[in-house]
């Protein structure tokens, strides 16, 4: 076990994710929009490398932008809050 994983501390780290009021967690923030306002929007989140050997970067904030889009499509076609909605994508930049 190297040095790093040795001073990890879960319970630590647990404090500093956001959680919903029922103890769910809140992924979307924790991934993406915690870093809109913490100095890490234009920072890289995602680098996307396509069959084509071509690649994308996106930070933080284009990533928060595509989630926006996808929302609003979705709260377009009545879908409401604490409905289920499944997309299946490719492994593409749009799924994440």
């Amino acid at each position: 076990m190297d040095v790093i994983n040795q001073q990890f501390d879960w319970k630590s780290e647990e404090k500093k994710l956001a959680w919903f009021s029922d103890d769910t967690l809140n992924i979307a923030h924790n991934a993406v929009d915690q870093h809109l306002t913490n100095g890490n929007a234009k920072k890289t989140a995602l680098i996307y490398e396509n069959e084509n050997n071509e690649t994308t970067t996106f930070t933080f904030e284009d990533l928060a932008k595509k989630s926006n889009k996808v929302a609003n499509l979705l709260k377009k076609n009545v879908v409401n809050k604490g409905d289920r909605a499944f997309l299946f994508l490719p492994r593409t930049p749009d799924l994440f």
